[in-house]
């Protein structure tokens, strides 16, 4: 089958719901992916960043080979040895006291914006659950992380969206020192590279002056453990 007629296919019998790049890949070695006309790729996407060890690596197939003859899903009805472990390696190689493991971002951003919701009506009252997110960022697909993302055309015909999300600019510390009230449940962020400059200045404010306040990092664990081992900010440290 050639890739236009893939396309066809495509267009045919799955729902249109992402703009596609016009490439068929059919198998990968390493870093390297092939299309069905024979032609070499280097994969700098990594399945969005999930596939990081490679396409083939010997060791991952030969781990999916003998867990695929073991033991495939049994659902989180029953407890599984390797799910534990998993679970307490990343708990003592990291800052987190519990692991929650989940299917994808969306799933992923949805358990941080009820566990935000569920934390602050719990200690401090059922009116506070407001949700700040970035303008222009991206969440997920599902009718929160869809409200939470920033982007009037991703949300435009799924009205009414939920109640409580407020937007403001990248790198604009006085816009969100404005719209925090003593309703803001937690802060949620993504693409925090953007916010090298100011990364420490956020974290401080939020620190001083926002400290009952949730902060949620979308999809970037790296910078989750980055910012824990920061120090605490100065007694007298405030947002320039």
């Amino acid at each position: 089958m050639a890739t236009e007629e893939l396309k066809q296919d495509a267009a045919r019998y799955l729902m249109q719901t992402y703009t596609r790049q016009p490439l068929s890949i059919v198998r990968g070695r390493g870093t390297k992916v092939y299309d069905l006309e024979g032609r070499e790729y280097l994969d700098f996407v990594g399945g969005i960043a999930v596939n990081i060890l490679g396409h083939g690596h010997p060791d991952l197939v030969h781990a999916i080979q003998h867990q695929a003859a073991q033991l495939i899903h049994t659902s989180n009805l029953y407890y599984t040895e390797p799910q534990v472990k998993l679970g307490q390696m990343l708990v003592e190689h990291s800052f987190a006291d519990k692991v929650f493991f989940c299917n994808g971002g969306a799933e992923a951003n949805e358990a941080a914006i009820k566990l935000a919701r569920r934390y602050s009506h719990d200690k401090y009252g059922a009116e506070r659950f407001e949700i700040i997110t970035m303008k222009n960022s991206f969440h997920g697909r599902t009718m929160a992380t869809l409200t939470a993302t920033g982007q009037d055309k991703v949300q435009k015909g799924y009205e009414p969206l939920l109640p409580g999300f407020s937007y403001v600019a990248f790198n604009n510390v006085e816009e969100l020192e404005r719209v925090v009230t003593d309703k803001t449940a937690a802060i949620l962020g993504r693409d925090f590279p953007k916010l090298l400059g100011q990364m420490r200045q956020w974290f401080d404010w939020a620190h001083l002056y926002v400290w009952q306040a949730l902060i949620m990092l979308d999809a970037l664990i790296v910078w989750l453990l980055w910012i824990r081992m920061l120090p605490p900010p100065p007694p007298d440290a405030a947002p320039a």
